[in-house]
């Protein structure tokens, strides 16, 4: 499809570009001048376009649960949030431990998906934190990067030989810390509210003391490390600290942990139930802090679908995890841009560029000749996150039926059209 788009506020992260002007969509790729017919022309006038979205962590459940999710279902639902590429994570059935199952998501992928699905390998067998994943034959069939997410490495020994592993294979280790010792059995953040609902509660420390201990490793051997969904302040201080050191680490949260807090169980019971787990205000405003001054340069949605049987019940039985790909541009654009002052400039960076630099995808944002992977923002509407409106095959949320601001009006992957509204 050869498109036109006219009038709008174009918004490149890839190169810092903020003008208003056009841009042309030729045979999937960004051009400089249209030369051909053009097959459709869009006004964007008070509209951003900007390029698609990327989720450098969520959960397709494809392979083998795909009763919460698929890859059809869940490229869907990525595509209605801005998404042009997503992160999958490999704690699926097999759990992603081989280039047979690489290949598999990205055959689906290509057969029925509506954006790029990057599979992610474990990093060690089954994720059973003992022998180490074949990582030179999973990047080979694709794969972008290792974790045993789901599970913390298990060992401070495993981490330094999958550090080791992996900077041979050209992949980055992404850990999940939490320390099992401290979070087994626990349901939401140890504190006051926990107390009241009369439930095992986890610290912060279960999430910080893995964070100090992979940084540690990391700064001995001088290898990258990227960890994921930060949520506490105890993480974002040693993050800043192990930084200044020149420790070569990255790190992501999720809007979940800005836009909430741990009194949410109250209000929504288990679709506020994930780990890590929603934490107190102070800690909330250190990961805004931590995104705003830079010591966090991502933005993930954790997209964790779960069928409703689930996450029904008592709390401590239910599973971890909430659907975020939908809400994800909207929470952030709220909580950073209008409420903190962040620059929608910066904000596309922590969603899309710096996930791109981080785990070298080389993606081009809107330079002539880079894949015309597309999003179409319209910064003022207000809109209700609507359960009707849910492309994912799951509804677990605790946002559903709030007002949100900044809408996802179109995205095109590889100038094809994924998504776009509806108007009413």
């Amino acid at each position: 499809m050869n498109v036109h788009f006219k009038h709008f506020r174009l918004l490149d992260p890839y190169t810092g570009k903020d003008e208003c002007g056009n841009l042309y969509v030729e045979n999937g790729k960004i051009v400089a001048r249209p030369s051909a017919k053009v097959d459709r022309i869009i006004d964007g006038k008070g509209k951003i376009l900007a390029p698609a979205l990327v989720d450098a962590h969520c959960h397709l459940r494809d392979p083998g649960q795909t009763w919460k999710e698929d890859i059809e279902s869940g490229t869907r639902a990525a595509a209605a949030g801005g998404y042009a590429a997503v992160m999958a994570m490999p704690n699926t059935d097999p759990v992603c431990d081989s280039a047979r199952v690489v290949r598999y998501i990205l055959d689906k992928a290509q057969n029925c998906g509506s954006c790029a699905v990057l599979p992610v390998g474990a990093v060690t067998l089954d994720e059973a934190g003992e022998d180490l994943a074949p990582y030179e034959a999973m990047k080979e069939a694709g794969a972008v990067a290792l974790t045993d997410d789901g599970h913390v490495i298990a060992t401070a020994a495993i981490l330094e030989k999958s550090l080791k592993a992996a900077a041979q294979a050209g992949l980055i280790v992404i850990d999940h810390p939490e320390e099992r010792s401290l979070s087994c059995g626990a349901s939401m953040h140890e504190g006051e509210i926990s107390g009241r609902l009369g439930v095992r509660g986890m610290p912060a420390s279960a999430e910080s003391v893995i964070v100090a201990r992979d940084l540690l490793i990391a700064e001995d051997l001088q290898l990258p490390i990227h960890l994921c969904h930060l949520s506490c302040a105890q993480s974002v201080s040693l993050l800043r600290e192990a930084r200044a050191r020149g420790v070569r680490v990255t790190a992501d949260t999720c809007p979940h942990y800005f836009a909430l807090t741990d009194e949410a169980v109250l209000a929504y019971g288990a679709n506020a139930k994930m780990y890590p787990p929603l934490r107190p205000e102070k800690d909330r405003q250190s990961i805004l802090e931590a995104l705003l001054d830079g010591t966090i340069e991502m933005i993930a949605t954790d997209h964790a679908p779960h069928a409703a049987e689930e996450k029904s019940g008592p709390l401590a039985q239910a599973k971890n995890g909430i659907i975020g790909l939908q809400t994800a541009f909207s929470l952030s654009y709220e909580f950073l841009c209008k409420k903190r002052g962040m620059s929608i400039l910066k904000l596309l960076s922590l969603l899309s560029a710096n996930v791109s630099t981080a785990f070298h995808l080389n993606r081009r944002g809107l330079q002539p000749g880079a894949a015309a992977d597309l999003v179409i923002f319209d910064p003022e509407r207000e809109w209700v996150f609507q359960q009707t409106e849910i492309f994912s095959r799951s509804t677990n949320s605790p946002f559903i039926g709030r007002k949100m601001l900044g809408k996802v009006c179109m995205t095109l992957w590889n100038g094809e059209i994924t998504y776009e509204e509806k108007v009413k």
